[in-house]
């Protein structure tokens, strides 16, 4: 018979899934660094409107309606629409919730993606006064939905690569009960073996992996401001490039 385990619940080491073992650490801060990127510049280049992060346009939305200003609640809910077909049809491309977590069809989603904010660049100017400014601001948009549903695990965590709330708050549940253990076992070990245990501690360790995603979502925000700077709406290029890589990447990947 075997002898019962006497690390606390929340110490033992799930089994870790088939699937999110494939998928490399890096991956979702680098999507969420391409987030940040593209919204800085969305925001910049289209009416101050934001194409990644929703909160804010709904926040802005709700300004507008309240305020009886049409004009700027159809310049709001744009973004809004796109994002959410965006969404639709990354899941429908990747074949629904029910198709294995392998990555299968991530390839797909970021070429759409891809082309989406190719398009983008390649159609937009600045300033955009006519209607191709809402055309592109929601291939931009659209384009996020896309990458918001290529990946939603990682590290064993739910992840969303296009808005840091939510991942924020995951950071700092799994800080607290790294602290609750801490707590719990300073005066019954020595602080030497207390700390050796914290590193392998799955809340510590998947705590510090996803509080990288907003780290990531700030620095994309920063390069792209700066790109934008620079060279306006065709700062969008890099990004377009680095899903090109990942496309490449994941095609070259030997499966396992």
């Amino acid at each position: 018979m075997k002898p019962r385990s006497t690390q606390p619940p929340f110490f033992r080491r799930p089994a870790p899934a088939r699937a999110a073992s494939r998928i490399p650490p890096w991956l979702a801060p680098l999507l969420t660094m391409v987030s940040g990127y593209v919204d800085v510049i969305g925001y910049l280049c289209f009416y101050r409107v934001f194409v990644a992060n929703m909160s804010g346009n709904h926040v802005r939305l709700g300004m507008a309606i309240a305020e009886g200003k049409a004009a700027e609640a159809v310049l709001r809910v744009s973004p809004i629409v796109a994002f959410a077909v965006g969404a639709v049809a990354g899941e429908l491309l990747s074949g629904g919730t029910r198709r294995p977590a392998l990555m299968n069809s991530v390839t797909r989603l970021w070429g759409c993606e891809a082309v989406a904010l190719g398009f983008t660049t390649l159609w937009g100017a600045t300033p955009i006064p006519d209607w191709r400014g809402l055309l592109l601001l929601g291939a931009a948009a659209f384009a996020m939905g896309l990458q918001n549903v290529s990946l939603r695990k990682s590290a064993g965590l739910t992840v969303y690569t296009t808005h840091v709330t939510g991942t924020l708050t995951t950071g700092c549940v799994l800080l607290a009960d790294t602290a609750l253990w801490m707590f719990r076992h300073k005066h019954r070990r020595p602080f030497g073996r207390v700390a050796r245990i914290l590193a392998r501690l799955p809340s510590a360790r998947q705590a510090c992996w996803i509080l990288t995603l907003p780290v990531s979502y700030l620095a994309g925000a920063v390069l792209g401001a700066l790109a934008y700077a620079g060279v306006g709406i065709k700062s969008l290029w890099p990004a377009v490039a680095v899903l090109v890589m990942l496309i490449a990447w994941k095609l070259l990947r030997p499966a396992r």
